[in-house]
């Protein structure tokens, strides 16, 4: 609640000496009721208060919410953390984009593509040629005496005189690999990426605005609280006339 006082400074009126000795001229009339006049300071109105001068402080180095975090969905999503000059902490969300955007666009164009290949084990040897998994099937030939068929001793049995027929079970075929098409893996890798990233950044901008401007906000406050409360006190001038007599005052007003 406003309260008003007038403080009396002085007289500084006063009528003169005739006026006081002649009190019963007709043509004077009896002193009036005191006239009080304020000095005219409308012209104070248009200047800013407090709360305004604090908000234009705030406006003035406040980050902006929607900038930071919108600038973290564009792909890299450290952008909304270069805004708030947190450049160091930028560099993560750009690295991950680096290799995420990078494995994905490598499976996308076939990089990491595999097929099936068919090989031959032996139990004991491991890996073998391919061609001695079909010995024990191919039978004698006398147009080809050069070739090895299942008649023929395989030099892997243990006695190294067992023909192949007998060691059959010691061979077998199998797959290496498996037939690989890395598109569909590679959308998934860049969308992936897309997603993560962009959380991180907008989470971690939009986090460090916020600490920003809190930190700002006590701040000023804090500035503001340490104002002196007589700054706050408003003075009025005001004169004042009683047919005989003037005062000059200050209304204040707190």
């Amino acid at each position: 609640m406003t309260q008003t006082f007038t403080l009396i400074l002085a007289v500084l009126l006063t009528v003169s000496s005739a006026f006081a000795q002649e009190p019963n001229v007709p043509l004077n009339s009896p002193d009036s009721a005191m006239l009080l006049a304020k000095i005219d300071d409308s012209d104070l109105k248009d200047e800013e208060s407090l709360q305004q001068l604090m908000q234009i402080e705030y406006k003035k180095d406040a980050m902006s919410m929607p900038i930071a975090v919108g600038s973290s969905f564009v792909p890299g999503a450290g952008w909304g953390l270069v805004y708030t000059k947190k450049k160091l902490q930028a560099a993560v969300p750009f690295v991950l984009s680096v290799i995420g955007y990078g494995i994905g666009v490598a499976y996308m164009v076939g990089a990491f593509d595999t097929g099936e290949t068919p090989i031959c084990t032996h139990v004991r040897d491991g890996r073998v040629n391919d061609a001695e998994c079909g010995y024990a099937d191919l039978d004698q030939d006398a147009s080809q005496p050069d070739r090895i068929d299942k008649s023929d001793p395989d030099p892997r049995s243990l006695d190294g005189k067992q023909p192949y027929f007998r060691t059959k079970s010691e061979y077998k075929p199998e797959v290496l690999g498996r037939d690989f098409d890395g598109f569909n893996t590679g959308l998934y890798i860049l969308v992936g990426t897309y997603v993560v990233t962009t959380t991180l950044g907008a989470v971690w901008a939009g986090s460090t605005v916020s600490k920003h401007n809190e930190r700002l906000r006590r701040d000023i406050e804090s500035t503001a609280g340490r104002t002196p409360r007589n700054s706050e006190l408003k003075a009025t001038p005001l004169v004042g006339f009683t047919g005989n007599s003037g005062i000059v005052g200050m209304t204040l007003e707190f």
